[in-house]
């Protein structure tokens, strides 16, 4: 696997704040006791771009793919890999909250209308907002990384056949990610490469995480490298 830069990094500890954040289109159900919605596959879902995104830009994850796509590439990749990114992103997206406004703008919270408005803002400084845009969040689309990492590695290892489950619960996955129960949890480093395909970093296991939804194969191979005893994150 390729590990693209050596950068010096600033560590993070990921915050305890918890994230309202959707399930996906699998687990619609979870959703609707969450009170929340999940982002949708419609390229011309309604949500205009408010709060200084593009007017006719639709709050989708065709949107928010192809955005991040065509503007966060080379050093500043967030979907990346042995797949094809669009599919991985595709995959990948409906777990991220739509958010109740339901608009594309600077909101600073865990939210597809965030992530679309930053990757919109990374045509012209890449290097500062595409980290924002990612499923990460950056720490600026949203204060807790850890809920949509849970949210997504519960709804998709287990799915797989045979299942995989690196995590018992959303509850262990949670208290493992922030450090609850007096474990240590995850750093999240927020300069440098925002993807890393090994380190003991919540980075790492994002990243094995979206390319484990690129297909059943690549489920198979990742998901196992999204837990607490990782053999490439650790």
């Amino acid at each position: 696997m390729d590990l693209r830069r050596g950068t010096r990094w600033l560590v993070v500890g990921v915050t305890a704040a918890a994230g309202a954040l959707g399930l996906g289109l699998a687990a619609s159900g979870c959703n609707a006791v969450l009170g929340i919605g999940a982002a949708t596959l419609d390229p011309d879902a309604a949500g205009s771009g408010s709060g200084g995104g593009d007017a006719g830009a639709a709050l989708s994850c065709s949107f928010y793919c192809s955005t991040i796509i065509q503007n966060c590439t080379g050093d500043n990749a967030e979907f990346e890999g042995t797949e094809d990114p669009t599919a991985i992103c595709m995959s990948a997206c409906p777990g991220i909250d739509v958010g109740h406004a339901g608009t594309i703008g600077p909101t600073d919270d865990d939210t597809l209308g965030c992530r679309i408005y930053y990757a919109q803002q990374a045509a012209t400084d890449p290097a500062t907002n595409c980290r924002f845009a990612g499923l990460g969040g950056g720490m600026r689309c949203g204060k807790d990384p850890c809920a949509l990492f849970c949210a997504l590695d519960l709804q998709y290892c287990p799915s797989l056949t045979p299942p995989v489950f690196p995590y018992a619960s959303s509850a262990d996955c949670l208290a493992t990610c922030r450090g609850g129960d007096g474990g240590p949890g995850y750093t999240y480093q927020t300069t440098g490469s925002d993807l890393q395909d090994n380190g003991n970093t919540l980075n790492c296991r994002i990243y094995h995480l979206q390319n484990a939804y690129g297909s059943a194969a690549s489920g198979a191979f990742h998901c196992p490298h999204t837990a607490l005893v990782s053999q490439t994150c650790n």
